[in-house]
C-alpha cells in the first residue's frame, strides 16, 4: 500500500507531512484520504476482522470525512467512505465495500494512480506519478508491504 503525504483541510491549506499509511494492531494495512484526525477510525478498524467489519451506522458516528482502504493480512480488501450528506440526509453517512479488483485507490490523485497500476506500475510508483500530475498530491511517498517480510522499494 502506498500514499502521498499531502493533506488538505476545508480551507485548502496543504500540509505535506501527513502520515496516511498505517499497520493496525490486527495486522491490517490502513490507508486514508480525508480528515487528518482519523484516530478513532483507526482504533475501530484495529478491532475489526474481514468477517466483522464496523456497520455503516458505527462508522457514521465518527463524523470524520474519510475515504479509506483496509487490507487484511490474507488479502481481503475493503473501502470505507464516511461523509456529511448535506443534500439527502443532512447527516453523516458511511459505506463499507468489499473490493474484489486487484487495483484500488482513493483520494484526489486516484485516477492517475489507478491508470499507472493498470499499466503495470507498483503502488509506490503509481503514487509518484499521481504526485507529478495532481496538485493536491505531494511527496514523499509512504509505502508499506502487505507481507511484513518484503523489503521497501527504494525512495
Amino acid at each position: 500500500m502506498a500514499s502521498d503525504s499531502r493533506c488538505s483541510d476545508e480551507h485548502d491549506t496543504h500540509v505535506t507531512s501527513t502520515k496516511k499509511v498505517y499497520r493496525l494492531s490486527n495486522g491490517a494495512l490502513y490507508g486514508y484520504a480525508g480528515d487528518s484526525d482519523d484516530r478513532d477510525l483507526r482504533a475501530l478498524l484495529s478491532k475489526s476482522t474481514p468477517r466483522k467489519m464496523p456497520t455503516r451506522a458505527q462508522l457514521a458516528t465518527l463524523k470524520t470525512d474519510a475515504k479509506v482502504i483496509v487490507v487484511f493480512p490474507k488479502g481481503q480488501c475493503y473501502t470505507i467512505e464516511i461523509e456529511f450528506d448535506k443534500e439527502k440526509t443532512n447527516d453523516w453517512v458511511a459505506s463499507v465495500d468489499l473490493i474484489t479488483d486487484e487495483i484500488v485507490a482513493v483520494g484526489s490523485g486516484y485516477q492517475f494512480a489507478m491508470g499507472a497500476m493498470e499499466a503495470g506500475k507498483s503502488p509506490a510508483e503509481a503514487v509518484r506519478i499521481a504526485c507529478r500530475r495532481d496538485l493536491a498530491c505531494a511527496p514523499p511517498v509512504q509505502w508499506e508491504p502487505l507481507d511484513r517480510k518484503k523489503v521497501r522499494p527504494p525512495a
